[in-house]
């Protein structure tokens, strides 16, 4: 149940920094051909990444230490400079080295470049950060901001996929393929496809820069390693029952390569370059062959680095890819958890930024190229490093760019399935909401348009990783997730070489030794994958052995196997999976605990990964536990579910579309947001009065010390049908407990306010008071600023500011037609710490006390409207005299089947009377013991009713009611949702200049939108004349002329003025100065009143040659 919020997102830009080294390490250094005796080459070395700091003239060598705290009052971007070695040599001399900051590289919070990484708790509180800030986020412009985990596929492994749509691509091609997604260790990936022909042959498709580049899949082979077409032959066949199918499938290409005239590796490299050379655009300088070894070393299996490793690989695939169209495999999905791992932010930001480094260089190359007459004193000159500089933008504010807007660049040449949406605003809602941030996970912004709804299906192999609850609902469902709570995403750096090692200890056959000593491999040998290369056989006898000895070793306290991924598709899933023994060690799998038991205490924990799981049979309690079957066992019965699912108290009694709405209203509640209000500068915060800790929870509630931001209120909850004010969702508040401050909250809005801002056209400004205006020392103090605790008013003066180069004085008033109270006041001043009245930061507290028409909610997706205030002494009462606080309507319980609300009551009434906490975890009660048997027995030891019912009286008459009333405690929470931000009043106000009609939008003072439905439910109702009244008269009510005879209008014309000027005319303005421009008479006119949207659609059919006509009755 553990649960780290923000750890994929800081160890990924740990990793991140890490990687930038062997990132920039692994770019090609550009080299220009300028002429016969002279060869260009640019160079990019040693990255250093800088702590945050700001410097007054860009000096990185006396930088101010910059805290996050301050960036969030500046409204500033949290960043420090990654500095890079560019070197120019000629002819492989040095002529340029200099040390330049290339990128601004925005900093995580709590990360390894961050200030308050090792920061004790106490510290953090001195610099004005929450005691538990995990951190995982950035600040851009004063902004906390995240980068989405999303959802993407599997690296290095060979997925079996049938697409119809392939068989549209051209002759011979057919719906069956391999889809490979092949990653680097710095992230950088490629996308290829092995496609199947029908005229038995197979080609390899790769996607490059955008582009896509086919290949003859037996001509790339060839290319790999220095064989004869035997050898090719025969590795191709090895390990396959004999089958002439396959074998003409493999002479047919090799024939095909014969007749191409490719006898050797040398050949097939200038196939490809001669193929590829004019799509790449490749220097004139480069041969054939060395082109088409670049792109072999660059585009083809790059996970891998030797051909023979990447031979082998393709080797695997081809032969995957038959068994497929043979129907040995089932199809495999693109869609399913078990192929899919997680691009995490750091993953995103080293391929975005290695990939702008690479464009600077591009830009240098044809900056260089373009320029006529270079030669080596070109490059000694300044003006040239001016030049080249200015190719240095396209990667200078990359990154802060992609937090900023959540977009790529658009010129990226990254192949990845979306261009937006990769970064949000981790709101401070409340604290459930900031979490639920961390731990989202989306499946791109692609799937958001596609009709097909198999995305957004919950797989089986999702369970306990994605939770089954957690999801919205609407667009978005099934599309965004989040993790469970227990799931973790692997950011450890990869051990291959160390499970190759192991595995050779314990009966792997080294792929290279058996071709040394031509060891025939029969179908009785499993390939065994270890990041996606074939390291070698295993004989079916002791693979087993071999997978065992392997999770001995993963259990045991050598940190470096913990996230070691062991798949073993034996020859018992033939008939579904392809048979190997595949493992994964590198980063961004999704990976949770369960207990080994085969394994003793306290070494039985286990982390296994998607693909895993679907291998291995768990049960979830130990009563289901088969001898000689089951392997592994759940932690607990919720590990399934996500953060915020896990708070649902008996959510197992619940239908399950009640806990998918608790999981979102949770995330909508006044709360606690922050414990640094104080310090923040939010747009807007609520913050909850008077919160309660919950007298029923989960276990999981209190293990995430969720009582340091409480969420809602305990409430004595009556279930009555009560003066009819409680239909649907209503509910009636008891008015007293509204007055002691049940559920009072308040609204925290900052504006900034900063006069060194372009909005102010470079004026130098300051704060200060108008001495001469007598009326401003009562709203305003000697700076210009208002008072603390001050209520201001709309149209009252909010701040005063003084131009010193002409002695003026302006006033800027408050401008909400809400009243609110000034906070507190940040005086941020300027960058440079010399001027302080020039930046300010007023924050406004709003007073909500609930109010007919604000929007509750039980934690059981029990939401209701307060639709009265209810007057104490006229509440119904129990013989104790106890008042309830709420009323709920019965009706509201058999539709929606929250029995574990029920329940609640019951725990709740029970915890109040004997002082303490219950638990309410799901799956902890079942049908053997009741969870309503348990507190009812609670209840009866109280002496109280076993169902919690107790005889009520009516606050009226002071009769008592005909029936017992269910009567309890039950934890509320109050909604954002307020009347105060929604309602909507206009009688008259603005309208659009183009359709007459009312402006749309509550912050313009516009009307509400009256539709078809609306128009429906008043005629229904017989109210033809309120119809007109309020969408003609009141709406767009205009004045034409039409003419009888050709039933147009818009064909009329004023008259010509003879004697008169066309004012005169106007003035005059009646029907005999008027005409039918069609007509050419003004007899037939006749004044109408239309509305002013209809001449509108006329002249726009007009326009399009289409004429309307009418007739009068």
């Amino acid at each position: 149940m553990d649960c780290n919020i923000a750890a994929p997102h800081l160890n990924s830009f740990n990793n991140f920094l890490d990687g930038i080294p062997k990132a920039v390490s692994c770019i090609r250094p550009r080299v220009i051909q300028i002429s016969e005796g002279l060869r260009c080459e640019l160079q990019i070395l040693n990255p250093v990444v800088s702590y945050p700091g700001i410097s007054k003239d860009s000096n990185l060598v006396e930088m101010v230490k910059l805290l996050p705290y301050e960036c969030r009052c500046r409204g500033i971007t949290y960043k420090s400079k990654l500095s890079c070695t560019f070197r120019v040599l000629l002819n492989g001399t040095v002529v340029q080295s200099s040390v330049r900051p290339l990128v601004d590289v925005p900093i995580m919070v709590r990360s390894r470049r961050c200030y308050l990484e090792k920061v004790t708790s106490e510290q953090l509180v001195t610099l004005k950060e929450e005691a538990k800030e995990f951190g995982g986020y950035f600040i851009v412009n004063g902004v906390e901001k995240i980068i989405r985990l999303l959802i993407t596929t599997r690296r290095n492994y060979p997925i079996a996929i049938n697409r119809p749509k392939w068989a549209t691509l051209g002759a011979h091609y057919t719906p069956y393929g391999i889809y490979l997604r092949c990653v680097l260790d710095d992230h950088t990936a490629v996308v290829s496809t092995i496609h199947y022909l029908s005229s038995r042959r197979m080609t390899f498709c790769v996607y490059h820069k955008r582009r896509r580049f086919l290949l003859p899949f037996v001509v790339l082979l060839k290319a790999l390693v220095e064989a004869s077409d035997r050898f090719i032959f025969d590795e191709l066949l090895q390990g396959i029952p004999e089958d002439n199918s396959w074998k003409g499938c493999v002479t047919n290409m090799l024939m095909d390569l014969r007749a191409e005239g490719i006898s050797s590796q040398t050949d097939a490299l200038q196939h490809i370059g001669e193929m590829l050379r004019v799509e790449l655009q490749a220097p004139a300088f480069l041969s054939n062959a060395e082109i088409g070894q670049q792109f072999v070393d660059d585009v083809i299996c790059i996970h891998l680095e030797k051909g023979e490793e990447k031979f082998n690989f393709l080797v695997f695939c081809a032969q995957k890819l038959y068994a497929f169209v043979k129907g040995e495999v089932l199809p495999e999905s693109l869609d399913n958890p078990a192929y899919q791992e997680i691009l995490l932010p750091g993953t995103i930001m080293l391929m975005l930024l290695k990939e702008r480094i690479e464009a600077m260089l591009d830009r240098m190359v044809k900056i260089i190229t373009d320029i006529e007459n270079v030669d080596e004193k070109f490059f000694l000159d300044t003006k040239s490093r001016n030049m080249l500089a200015k190719a240095e933008t396209i990667c200078v504010r990359c990154l802060e760019y992609l937090l900023c807007t959540g977009n790529l660049p658009s010129s990226t040449q990254l192949f990845l399935s979306q261009t937006t949406g990769y970064s949000i605003i981790a709101e401070r809602l409340n604290y459930l909401r900031f979490v639920s941030h961390f731990r989202g996970i989306h499946r791109g912004a692609f799937f958001t348009e596609m009709r097909s709804s198999d995305v957004r299906k919950l797989q089986a192999e999702a369970w306990g990783f994605i939770c089954p609850v957690h999801t919205p609902d609407g667009a978005p469902c099934g599309l965004l997730n989040h993790l469970a709570a227990s799931c973790e995403a692997t950011t450890d750096p990869k051990c291959t070489q160390a499970v190759v090692d192991f595995l050779l200890d314990f009966g792997l056959l080294d792929i290279y030794q058996c071709r040394l000593n031509n060891v025939k491999i029969g179908s009785d040998c499993y390939r065994v994958l270890v990041d996606g290369d074939v390291t070698g056989y295993v004989q079916e006898a002791v693979a087993k052995d071999l997978v065992d000895n392997l999770r001995a070793k993963k259990l045991a306290k050598d940190k470096m196997f913990r996230f070691v991924e062991i798949c073993f598709v034996s020859n018992n899933y033939r008939q579904s999976l392809y048979p190997a023994i595949y493992i994964f060690t590198d980063t961004s799998r999704m990976m949770r605990p369960v207990f080994n038991l085969h394994a003793k205490h306290p070494n039985n924990l286990e982390m296994i990964g998607t693909y895993e799981q679907a291998l291995l049979d768990i049960c979830i309690k130990a009563e289901e536990y088969i001898e000689g079957v089951t392997t592994h066992q759940e932690l607990l019965p919720t590990a399934f579910l996500s953060y915020n699912a896990n708070l649902i108290p008996f959510a197992d009694h619940n239908q399950s579309p009640r806990n998918v709405y608790q999981c979102q209203m949770a995330k909508q509640t006044m709360g606690t947001p922050s414990l640094t209000i104080p310090y923040r500068t939010d747009g807007k915060l609520y913050r909850l009065l008077t919160p309660q800790s919950p007298l029923v929870r989960t276990v999981a509630y209190d293990k995430y010390e969720v009582d340091d931001y409480p969420l809602g209120t305990n409430a004595i909850v009556a279930v009555i049908s009560h003066t009819g004010y409680d239909m649907e969702d209503a509910m009636v508040i008891n008015k007293s407990s509204i007055e002691r401050g049940f559920a009072s909250g308040v609204i925290y809005k900052s504006m900034r306010i900063n006069l060194s801002d372009r909005s102010f056209d470079g004026k130098d400004l300051m704060f200060h008071r108008d001495p001469k205006d007598e009326r401003l020392p009562s709203f305003l103090d000697w700076d210009g600023l208002p008072y603390i605790s001050r209520l201001c008013n709309e149209g009252e003066p909010l701040v005063c500011f003084f131009e010193p180069s002409t002695s003026k004085y302006t006033v800027k008033s408050y401008r909400s037609s809400e009243p609110g109270y000034v906070d507190n006041i940040k005086v941020v001043g300027s960058n440079d710490g010399l001027q302080c009245l020039k930046h300010v930061c007023i924050t406004f507290r709003l007073q909500r006390n609930p109010i007919v028409g604000d929007k509750f909610a039980s934690r059981h997706g029990q939401k209701g409207i307060n639709s009265f205030l209810w007057p104490s002494e006229n509440m119904p009462y129990t013989e104790s005299g106890i008042v309830a606080d709420i009323i709920f309507n019965p009706h509201g319980f058999p539709s929606r089947m929250t029995v574990g609300m029920m329940i609640e009551s019951m725990a709740g009434k029970a915890a109040s009377l004997g002082g303490t906490k219950l638990d309410s975890t799901p799956f902890k009660y079942s049908e053997r013991n009741p969870a309503v048997k348990h507190f009812g027995d609670l209840l009866t030891k109280a002496g109280y009713n076993y169902y919690g019912n107790e005889r009520m009286y009516s606050g009226i008459d002071g009769r008592s009611f005909l029936v017992d009333i269910f009567f309890g405690v039950v934890y509320y929470q109050r909604l954002r949702h307020m009347v105060s931000d929604k309602f909507q009043v206009r009688a008259t106000g603005g309208i659009d200049p183009v359709t007459k009609q009312p402006l749309q939008g509550r912050k313009k003072g516009g009307g509400i939108r009256f539709g078809e439905m609306e128009r429906d439910s008043m005629i229904s109702h017989g109210t033809s004349f309120l119809l007109q009244d309020r969408l003609f008269n009141c709406s767009d009510k205009d004045y034409a002329y039409l003419c009888k005879r050709c039933g147009s209008l818009i064909t009329i014309a004023h008259r010509k003025a003879d004697q008169q000027t066309r004012s005169s005319v106007m003035q005059n303005d009646s029907m005999k100065n008027r005409f039918c421009a069609t007509c050419k008479t003004g007899d037939h006119l006749r004044m109408l009143t239309i509305p002013a949207v209809l001449r509108y659609l006329i002249a726009e059919l007009s326009s399009v040659n289409i004429g309307m006509r009418f007739q009068l009755a």
